[in-house]
């Protein structure tokens, strides 16, 4: 299976990735199905999965279901996970194109780079706005694609926190080779500031699923 490429986020124009967060898989289905009707092929579709554990909220995936929608979509992974469920094999195994891993979770950088070169996957870090400084500059050289999570891990529809853009800004300064993608609290009003304080993407769950029209919703990020 191909690796997830650097084109798929554009650094010369802030994309929309829809996400799902979903603690069945019949709903995870669900949003999948809906996004197929008004994605392009080949765009990025980001999913959160969590234990329940690591952080209170239950989020899952559906392999048997993804098969279907593997020649439209480009999964992105969020690993909502502590450290030994972050190295199962099961997620390096080609469902998803890029796996990002929590910075202050990672242990041993070299394992998860590892698991990710046996399959072609591609590694991203995830820092939080209110992350030190040192936790970005402790992410190796060889990570460029960074999520910047402007709430609390876990639960969807949350307030957005504006210590992400300094996380951002920070990226764009010492890691100019990095894509850097902002999850969290997205609406068309702090889009705008994620587009202003240069990050490459914006991620969006409750905007566009909690809309009336899904659709129309993605496409409002869009123009931002």
């Amino acid at each position: 299976m191909a690796g997830f490429c650097e084109c798929d986020i554009l650094p010369w124009r802030m994309q929309t990735i829809v996400a799902i967060n979903e603690p069945t898989r019949a709903g995870f289905i669900t949003k999948l199905r809906i996004a197929g009707n008004f994605l392009p092929v080949r765009a990025t579709v980001h999913v959160d999965i969590s234990d329940g554990i690591w952080t209170p909220v239950t989020a899952v995936v559906c392999r048997s279901g993804v098969k279907r929608y593997a020649g439209k979509f480009l999964l992105a992974g969020h690993l909502m996970l502590p450290w030994n469920k972050l190295i199962a094999g099961k997620w390096y195994d080609g469902t998803f194109r890029l796996v990002y891993v929590h910075a202050r979770e990672v242990k041993d950088w070299n394992a998860v780079r590892v698991l990710a070169k046996k399959h072609r996957v591609r590694i991203g870090a995830v820092v939080g706005a209110g992350d030190p400084p040192k936790t970005i500059a402790g992410v190796p050289v060889w990570v460029r694609s960074f999520l910047v999570l402007a709430v609390i891990p876990g639960k969807s529809g949350q307030k957005f926190n504006r210590k992400a853009l300094t996380a951002v800004t920070f990226l764009k300064k010492r890691r100019l080779r990095a894509t850097i993608a902002v999850d969290g609290g997205i609406n068309e009003r702090t889009a705008l500031l994620c587009k202003k304080a240069g990050a490459d993407a914006v991620v969006s769950a409750s905007y566009v699923w909690n809309s009336a029209d899904p659709a129309r919703a993605y496409r409002t990020l869009k123009k931002i």
